[in-house]
């Protein structure tokens, strides 16, 4: 859920449900709730066609298996920069995010990573879009190894308030780094709420 606060603030809450496939060799086949995630942030910059963003991101160690989750309490800044082209029907989203452990189960590793996404977003006429975007991770912690996904979304305005979208993406490399994968396909429904 994105809260938004006089279109300036933001309040994000995640609350992801995550399922493996049993049949893949080498997974987990436990599935279920993760990590809880949240955002708080600001915009703090803006002229026409262009905005600056800035949080601060925490995860918090709810998963309810272990393989499920870091086991750790996180913290870390996101920036993120959005850019409009008019003449396209389109913009271009950059985010950065670091995310480093601050306590939890002193057993489990230390999370310290960083992602860098870079989204491009079109508009279709009045109720289609599509997006497409390319995320690269670094691991601290891993000696910094890196992983990147390239990931597509399709998606439909079924009213103002209610879109339909199917959401899937390919693992290139670094596929053994948190968050990251072999592939992926999501199907969703998202319901927009007005500003307050």
């Amino acid at each position: 859920m994105d809260l938004a606060y006089r279109n300036e603030w933001l309040l994000r809450v995640d609350v992801p449900e995550f399922w493996t496939d049993p049949n893949l060799p080498g997974t987990s086949n436990q599935s279920g709730m993760t990590d809880l995630f949240v955002r708080a942030g600001g915009r703090v910059y803006q002229i026409p066609g262009y905005a600056v963003f800035a949080a601060m991101d925490f995860t918090f160690p709810t998963a309810v298996y272990p393989a499920l989750g870091f086991g750790k309490y996180t913290i870390g800044p996101t920036v993120a920069t959005a850019r409009v082209f008019p003449h396209l029907d389109s913009f271009i989203f950059g985010i950065l995010q670091n995310q480093v452990s601050v306590g939890g189960d002193p057993s489990r590793k230390d999370v310290d990573f960083l992602r860098l996404n870079i989204i491009w977003n079109t508009v279709w006429a009045e109720r289609w879009w599509t997006q497409a975007s390319a995320n690269f991770d670094v691991d601290w912690e891993r000696k910094a190894r890196t992983g990147m996904t390239l990931e597509f979304e399709g998606g439909w305005s079924i009213t103002q308030d209610w879109r339909v979208f199917l959401h899937p993406g390919v693992g290139l490399w670094g596929r053994d780094l948190a968050g990251n994968y072999d592939w992926i396909m999501q199907v969703g429904v998202r319901r927009m709420f007005p500003s307050f």
